[in-house]
């Protein structure tokens, strides 16, 4: 069978739901697996165009449609990563990447410098001009130096630079231009529309809290646990989702000494997003695909060990009554698992499935079914709930048989009841895969 017949058999968003959170390419299929170790034994049996084809499919990802096969002989094919786009040309000897970074236009050489500098800290990859009129990043190796470790890590490596670089390389220099780029796609204007409130209202609520109460206990749950939530939610693109990022990066550096000085650095970035006119907006907002995640994978020990780590403050939180700042520790717990880790797919399951229970109104407003307020406060459907827990259960059977997601264990749906519910739901998942004896 030809790779051309493999990609036709499938194709498309097979499920339809909703997209959420951050990409991760943490969770391969058993086919992707295969594919991986029909490459080791290609470059093993010194077969390494054969071996470049299995890893072509290890790449891609059919929910995220994130790879076109342009031609067979010689190989060429592209693959997506955020705003970028990555070609990779395979001939008899060697084996060449590159992505279109920025157009080049007038005699300003300002920028130059800083890339160069950048050339000697990349493992794999290098800036470099096209003539004079465009500027590359690439990556290129003989197939007899190649490995299925070098191939991927360098593929990442270029992906990830290149998506990130473009966005932060325009404006530096007046001689630096966008590439267009026909693979992003702008939202439906109602999409966008229902994206523009919910961060609109969730942030001013936030910005309203932080005016009124700077030096509050506990203000820093509540600060984060909004920051993750509008980035699953919303998905955002550049400057939103960098402004995010710093925010995050305020609570877990030394930068700062306390949460008092670091609210007040989180709520000028804040203030700054509040002042983003709607058609800056919506140019964070869009549909992109990717092909490698920056999540990092981790176990269920280290999950674990976060959840013990607030559970004093849970406990204090609960004997004041705030059951304001006990939903906000539990949002912060698990919006920080989705924000920074790829944690075991069940877990990542639940954590989806406490978001999509957290704002039915939004999600409903994305798919379609209905416009209204977007603050959440559906009551929790029990039954369904049920249904959904033991329906992830099942999935997972094979894989973990003694996973277990008892629907008795939420016991309570009101006020911080399902939130706390979920997080020793996710904290006593047995975990242990089947071994393979």
């Amino acid at each position: 069978m030809s790779i051309f017949t493999k990609w036709r058999r499938k194709s498309g968003n097979q499920d339809g739901a909703v997209r959420l959170g951050r990409y991760t390419d943490a969770y391969k299929s058993l086919e992707q697996l295969s594919s991986w170790e029909e490459a080791r034994a290609a470059f093993e049996n010194n077969d390494p165009a054969s071996a470049v084809l299995s890893l072509v499919q290890y790449l891609r990802d059919e929910r995220e449609q994130n790879l076109v096969l342009e031609q067979g002989e010689p190989l060429i094919f592209s693959f997506f990563q955020g705003s970028k786009k990555i070609k990779v040309h395979l001939d008899d000897n060697r084996l060449f990447a590159e992505s279109r970074i920025a157009r080049v236009e007038g005699n300003d050489n300002s920028w130059m410098p800083h890339l160069l500098e950048d050339n000697y800290h990349f493992e794999f990859c290098k800036y470099a001009m096209r003539g004079r009129g465009e500027l590359l990043l690439m990556f290129e190796s003989h197939l007899a130096d190649l490995t299925e470790y070098k191939f991927y890590y360098a593929l990442r490596e270029l992906a990830l630079v290149a998506d990130k670089m473009d966005d932060l390389l325009i404006g530096q220099s007046a001689a630096l231009h966008r590439n267009t780029d026909s693979h992003i796609v702008p939202h439906e204007e109602g999409i966008f529309n229902a994206k523009k409130r919910f961060f609109r209202l969730h942030l001013d609520h936030l910005l309203s809290d932080l005016r009124e109460v700077n030096e509050s206990h506990g203000l820093h749950y509540r600060i984060l646990d909004t920051v993750y939530a509008m980035d699953y939610y919303l998905q955002p693109q550049g400057e939103v989702m960098e402004a995010f990022e710093r925010i995050h990066n305020l609570y877990f550096s030394m930068s700062l000494p306390d949460h008092s000085s670091k609210n007040r650095a989180a709520r000028e970035i804040l203030e700054g997003l509040s002042g983003m006119r709607d058609e800056k907006l919506k140019e964070e907002f869009y549909e992109v695909k990717h092909t490698f995640g920056i999540l990092k994978p981790v176990d269920h020990i280290t999950i674990r060990t976060l959840i013990d780590g607030e559970r004093r403050n849970l406990s204090w939180y609960r004997e004041q009554g705030n059951q304001d700042i006990i939903k906000a520790i539990c949002g912060y717990i698990i919006g920080f698992c989705v924000f920074s880790y790829a944690p075991p797919q069940p877990l990542r399951d639940l954590f989806d499935m406490y978001f999509r229970y957290r704002e039915p109104e939004f999600l409903s407003s994305l798919s379609g079914a209905q416009e209204g307020p977007h603050g959440g406060g559906e009551p929790v459907d029990k039954e369904k709930l049920k249904e959904e827990l033991i329906k992830l259960q099942n999935s997972y059977q094979g894989r973990y048989p003694g996973l277990r997601t008892d629907p008795d264990q939420i016991d309570d749906i009101s006020g911080a009841g399902f939130d706390c519910s979920l997080i020793e739901m996710a904290y006593d998942m047995d975990l242990d895969p089947v071994s393979d004896q």
